[in-house]
C-alpha cells in the first residue's frame, strides 16, 4: 500500500459512514469512515445512478459504495464511485464539524462524538490497538492472562474506599474490586508463575482530571523478578506499544519519547535536587510548612509521598522517568530495601509528568507482612488481611509486580483532546 491506505487503480467497495460532503456542480466529494480510516469518495453525476437523489444523503448515514481507487486533482487519495446505496439513513443531526462538542456533551453522548469528531475516534482506535499490543507482548513473554471476577467478599488490598452491593440470591454484601492482587497471588502459588489481568478497578472516592471511580487497571506479577527486572519489563512493553503505533500521537505536552533506558531518580534525591528539601527534612511536616495549600496534618505516608510525586516532582519530568526508592511505610506488601530500611524496592513511572505505573518487589515473608499490616491499621484503620497472609503461608516465591492505570497511559495518546481521564473512558460517569 505504501503511503496510501489502499492500492491505487483497484476496485474497492464496502459499508461506510458519511461524515462530511461538499458539492461542486455535478460532482460531490464525500468524507467517509471506512475500515477505521477517513477517505474521500468522488461522486460524478454521469457515473452514479440516481445521482440527484444520492447526493442528498443525510450526514451520518450508513452507505454501501463501489468504485476504483485514484488520486484526485489535488492528489488526495480517493475512490471514484460507480455506485452508492444508502443502507440506513441518519435522521438525528450530528454536531457541527466547525463548532464541535463540549467535553460534557461528548462524554454524555459518546456515539455522537465518535461519529463527528475524528480526534475522539482516533483516540479510541489507539486505545484498542495499544491494549492489543500489551496483551501480545505479555503473552509472548510467557505470561498467562486470567479474569478473576469483579465482586469480592472482602477487601483484597489498598486503602481506598469501596463500592458495596447486595446479592439478593444469598443475602450477602459484596464489594467491587480495587485489585485482583490476592487472586493472582493464589495462582502464582498454585504454579502459574507469570500472570496478568486487565481489569476494571472501582474506587468510591473523588473525581477529577486524573481520577475516576471506575478505570482500567493492568496488574502483572512475575515469579523470581525484582524491582529492576520489572522496570525493564515495563520499558519493553511500552516500546512494543510504541512500535504498534499507539504512542505516536502528539499532545499539548509534546511527543511521548521513549529513551533507552528510561531515566531513574531516587525519591529523596529528586526532593533535594528539585524542591531543595534535604533527605533528613523530607517528611510530612516539612511539606506542610512549605506547601500548606496541598499538605495537611494527618495525611498517611502513601498520600503525602504520592502527592509530592504527582504535584511537585512530576511537572519536572516530561520524558519517561522512574522515581525509585519510594519511602517505606506505604504498603505492607512491598519489600524494604536491603541497604536502606527507610526506602523500598518500589518505583513510580512518570510519563509527561503523570504517575502512570507502580513497580515493586513483593514482600513474601508472612511475619513481616503481618507486622506491616498492623502498623498500617494503626495509621489508616485498614484491618489485617488474614486471607493474604494465609496465601503467603503456603510459601510465596520471590516475585515482582507492575500495577498500571491504563487510562493514564491512554491520556498520552489523546492528541489535542483535553487532559482529562474521562476522554479515555468510553462511557464515563
Amino acid at each position: 500500500m505504501g503511503q496510501y491506505p489502499f492500492d491505487l487503480d483497484c476496485n474497492l467497495s464496502g459499508y461506510a459512514r458519511l461524515l462530511r460532503k461538499r458539492r461542486m456542480g455535478k460532482v460531490s466529494f464525500w468524507t467517509i469512515r471506512f475500515q477505521q480510516r477517513l477517505i474521500q469518495l468522488i461522486l460524478a453525476a454521469h457515473a452514479v445512478d440516481d445521482y440527484d437523489v444520492v447526493s442528498k444523503t443525510l450526514i451520518g448515514s450508513s452507505i454501501w459504495f463501489t468504485g476504483v481507487t485514484c488520486l484526485s486533482n489535488s492528489k488526495e487519495f480517493s475512490v471514484r464511485c460507480s455506485s452508492v446505496v444508502v443502507v440506513a439513513s441518519c435522521t438525528r443531526p450530528l454536531p457541527s464539524k466547525y463548532v464541535g462538542m463540549q467535553s460534557g456533551k461528548r462524554y454524555a453522548d459518546r456515539l455522537a462524538g465518535l461519529l463527528a469528531e475524528p480526534a475522539s475516534f482516533e483516540l479510541f482506535r489507539r486505545i484498542t490497538q495499544g491494549t492489543k499490543e500489551i496483551r501480545r507482548f505479555l503473552w509472548s513473554a510467557g505470561f498467562d492472562e486470567f479474569s478473576t471476577g469483579v465482586l469480592q467478599q472482602q477487601r483484597e488490598a489498598g486503602t481506598a474506599n469501596l463500592f458495596t452491593t447486595h446479592c439478593n440470591a444469598n443475602g450477602r454484601e459484596y464489594t467491587l474490586g480495587l485489585t485482583s492482587e490476592l487472586k493472582l497471588r493464589k495462582l502464582q502459588v498454585a504454579g502459574f508463575e507469570n500472570v496478568f489481568e486487565i481489569l476494571q478497578s472501582f474506587r468510591n472516592e473523588g473525581m477529577d482530571s486524573l481520577h475516576s471511580p471506575e478505570f482500567t487497571l493492568l496488574e502483572v506479577y512475575r515469579t523470581g523478578a525484582d524491582c529492576e527486572a520489572m522496570m525493564q519489563l515495563l520499558e519493553s512493553m511500552l516500546r512494543a506499544v510504541e512500535a504498534g503505533g499507539s504512542l505516536s500521537a502528539s499532545s499539548p505536552e509534546g511527543e511521548v519519547a521513549l529513551p533507552v533506558p528510561f531515566a531513574r531518580v531516587a525519591f529523596y534525591d529528586a526532593c533535594e535536587q528539585i524542591l531543595c528539601i534535604p533527605r533528613l527534612e523530607c517528611r510530612l511536616e516539612t511539606f506542610i510548612s512549605r506547601y500548606p495549600e496541598q499538605f495537611v496534618s494527618g495525611m498517611g505516608t502513601f498520600t503525602w509521598v504520592f502527592k509530592a510525586i504527582n504535584k511537585l516532582l512530576g511537572p519536572h519530568f516530561k520524558d519517561p522517568t522512574f522515581i525509585t526508592r519510594i519511602p517505606a511505610g506505604i504498603s505492607p506488601l512491598v519489600k524494604v530495601n536491603a541497604d536502606d530500611s527507610s526506602t523500598t524496592d518500589r518505583a513510580a513511572l512518570l510519563i509527561q509528568g503523570t504517575d502512570i505505573a507502580d513497580v515493586y518487589a513483593d514482600e513474601n515473608d508472612p511475619e513481616r507482612v503481618r507486622s506491616a499490616m498492623k502498623r498500617q491499621f494503626l495509621e489508616v484503620g485498614v484491618p489485617v488481611n488474614e486471607e493474604y497472609l494465609r496465601v503467603l503461608e503456603y510459601g510465596m516465591p520471590p516475585s515482582g509486580s507492575i500495577g498500571m492505570g491504563l487510562n493514564r497511559l491512554f491520556m498520552t495518546m489523546r492528541g489535542n483532546l483535553p487532559a482529562n481521564i474521562r476522554e479515555t473512558i468510553l462511557y464515563p460517569l
